[in-house]
Parts: structure tokens; C-alpha cells; sequence
């Protein structure tokens, strides 16, 4: 008969035990690694932050504040999984449960994050960690895959080979089926050097601006991100897609901006706004969230002198690591343009794990020539409509 090391996870609401079987013959290998772990819901966690801030990886996609803005927006699930060995921090997992009667029952590592893969200590297996310690866990929520959003390790052979089956559905194996680019800039670079790197046509584009007259600030008022808001509808709208709703800026607003964890860039001449940005921080590690852009006066090179002074802005205040998103394979203009800023560029990818029946498709944008040109061709109320309805169902 297998023995069964019973890691029981915490109390309260949500609360369960997890049962992790091997056979007793081989208790001495691997009952010391057991790893015990506990569901948490960051919002009522005073660690949670503290744990994420130890790991130099940590981004504001691993936080509390934005487990926040996904529950108050969309009234998404907080499954946070945090892991321990021998009393010591192992592993930290955010999950939230995203459930739709339109796109199925869901666990991602984070909704509506560019890239929020787990925070691994020591030699911990990030692969490993969701194979092990997150099966139990969808299948008590009836989840029918896990999205995590970031690179894993190769997948540890050996360490997968000590579960002993225990009747369970195995994890199929990660379709890596998504790829993005991915951009950072070094801002510890920036700083020493004391201007933000760039090519000569960026630099020329931000002479350019400043020629025409153009200016920038950062400010974290409600005014500002009306501003942005406007200017992010309309460039939505002219991408062929329908606008988040606003609901979710204002609580990122309300729960990560107005906590000095971002700020809202501007790009102004006079009384008109040309481009306007959102940039998150936690820790050490910036991001450039979300852009937008009056398009009638694009020659002016708004945008480039946005990002640039935000590049010198963020080192100034000591930030190492501007990551500047993910970018689309197919998108090769976007790619250029933050190629030109003087990013480093590497691949991240979205892994799945099949838990029950197949893969869906509830992180996908609403994409397609004739679905981009309805959106095109709805009037700006209807595609804020449409916003609302659409995003509640994806992540």
C-alpha cells in the first residue's frame, strides 16, 4: 500500500488538502523534499507582497494591487499558491479562476498580464511547480486548463517520475502554442550613461518633437487618466478592437497608481494631448503597460518623445529594468519602434496545461480582417459597448 503525505493548505475559505502519494519504499527520497503549500488570497495577505519583493523577477502582475484590480473589474478569483520546504520559501504562484458560460472555466498566471511567470527560490522547478501543485487544485474548481504566462524550465524528468499515479488525470504535457516578443531596457545603462538609449532615427524623432514644440509629464490624477482614456479609445478603435472598460483603468488607477506603484505619461502641445502612456512598477522592475496616440499628428513623433523621457525618468528613480511588453510576431512596426529605443529582445511563451477536454481559446483577442473592420466602422459608444460585454470572458 502507498503511503500519502498530506500537505494541508490554509484555513478559511477556499481551504483544501492537497494528497501527494509515493510508496513507502521510497519515503527516505522523497518525503524530505515534500513541498507543503497553502492557497492564499492576496488581498487579505499581509505577506504576500514581501514574498513577491524578495525575487528580482517580481513585477506588478505578481501583486497584490493587481489581484485587485482583476477581482473589483471582472470579479475574477484569487488562487495564489505559495510553497514552502523545510520552512523555507520555494515557490510563489499567482492564479486567478476566470470562469465564462462563453469561454469555459479557466486558471491563468495572471488575467490581462503581458507575462507573470512563478517566482521560483533556489533550484525549484518552475515546470515542476505547476505540474505538482496545481492539479489538485484545478480540479477542485473544475478549471479546464492553466495558463501561465512567462518562461518555464525544461521540465525536470526525474522529479516528475517520484508522483506515484494515484487515479488522478494526468497533465498532458505544455503546448507552448503562444509566442510573443518580448523587450526590456536596462536602465542601470541609462542611468550611468545619463541619456536613454536609442537609435539615430529615435533620436531624431525626439529632436523633431522637441522642435514642435511638444513637451511631457507624468502626473497620477484622474485627469490625466481621462486623457488617456480618450486617446485610448480612439487608437483601439483604429487597431480594430474594442476598448477595455474604463471600470479597469480607473481601478488600476484607484489600486496601483494612486498607491506610487505608476504614473500616466503625457506628450502635450498647448492644450492638446498627441500621445499618453501608463507605466506600472514594483520593486526594482518598471513596465510599460498601455499607449495611445492621436494619429492625425503622428509626424510630430509624440510617442517617441513620450518613451524616451519616461526611459530617463524611470532611472532617475533608480528603476534597473524597463520591460516594454509583449509585441506580436507578425508585428514587425511595433517591433522596430521598441528595437529602436535600445531594448534587449527575447521570446517569452504562454504555456498551457490541459487539465480536462481541450485548450479554449479564452485569451484571445477579438481578432480577424473582418472582425477588426467592424470594429472600425462601430461608433465609439458601441465599441465601448462592446468593450464591456467582450473582456469580462477573456484574460
Amino acid at each position: 500500500m502507498p503511503s500519502v503525505a498530506v500537505i494541508v493548505h490554509a484555513e478559511g475559505e477556499g481551504a483544501h488538502v492537497m494528497a501527494d502519494s509515493f510508496h513507502s519504499s521510497d519515503r527516505t527520497r522523497v518525503a524530505p523534499s515534500a513541498m507543503h503549500g497553502e492557497v492564499i488570497d492576496p488581498r487579505e495577505s499581509g505577506e504576500w507582497d514581501a514574498d513577491v519583493l524578495r525575487h528580482a523577477d517580481s513585477t506588478i502582475f505578481h501583486s497584490r494591487a493587481w489581484a485587485e484590480v482583476l477581482c473589483r473589474t471582472y470579479g475574477h478569483k484569487p488562487h495564489y499558491l505559495r510553497l514552502t520546504q523545510n520552512a523555507q520559501l520555494r515557490a510563489l504562484l499567482p492564479l486567478m479562476g476566470v470562469e465564462s458560460w462563453a469561454t469555459g472555466r479557466r486558471g491563468v498566471c495572471t488575467p490581462f498580464s503581458d507575462f507573470c511567470a512563478p517566482l521560483t527560490f533556489g533550484d525549484c522547478n518552475p515546470d515542476f511547480v505547476v505540474r505538482r501543485h496545481v492539479e489538485d487544485l484545478a480540479g477542485s474548481h473544475n478549471w479546464e486548463h492553466v495558463e501561465v504566462r512567462g518562461k518555464l524550465a525544461p521540465t525536470n524528468t526525474s522529479a516528475l517520475a517520484d508522483r506515484h499515479e494515484s487515479g488522478a488525470q494526468a497533465w498532458a504535457p505544455p503546448e507552448r502554442s503562444k509566442r510573443f516578443f518580448a523587450h526590456e531596457i536596462d536602465l542601470a545603462v541609462v542611468g550611468r550613461r545619463g541619456d536613454a538609449a536609442a537609435s539615430s532615427s529615435a533620436r531624431r524623432a525626439v529632436a523633431k518633437a522637441k522642435r514642435s514644440g511638444l513637451a511631457v509629464t507624468f502626473c497620477d490624477t484622474p485627469q490625466a487618466l481621462s486623457q488617456f482614456w480618450e486617446l485610448h479609445v480612439r487608437t483601439r478603435r483604429r487597431h480594430g478592437l474594442p476598448p477595455q472598460p474604463f471600470a479597469f483603468f480607473k481601478n488600476i488607477h484607484e489600486h496601483v497608481i494612486r498607491r506610487s506603484w505608476g504614473f500616466i505619461g503625457l506628450a502635450f502641445r498647448g492644450r492638446d494631448t498627441l500621445a499618453a502612456a501608463i507605466f506600472l512598477h514594483f520593486g526594482k522592475n518598471s513596465l510599460y503597460k498601455f499607449g495611445a496616440s492621436d494619429e492625425r499628428l503622428q509626424e510630430l513623433r509624440a510617442n517617441n518623445l513620450l518613451m524616451s523621457e519616461a526611459i530617463r525618468y524611470l532611472a532617475a528613480q533608480g528603476f534597473t529594468a524597463l520591460h516594454l511588453g509583449r509585441t506580436d510576431l507578425h508585428h514587425s512596426g511595433l517591433r522596430r519602434f521598441k528595437l529602436s529605443l535600445g531594448a534587449a529582445e527575447d521570446v517569452v511563451s504562454y504555456s498551457h496545461y490541459a487539465y480536462r477536454g481541450r485548450v479554449g481559446a479564452g485569451g484571445a483577442q477579438p481578432s480577424g480582417k473582418a472582425v477588426g473592420k467592424l470594429f472600425r466602422l462601430l461608433p465609439p459608444v458601441a465599441n465601448r459597448l462592446a468593450g464591456r460585454l467582450i473582456y469580462p470572458h477573456l484574460h
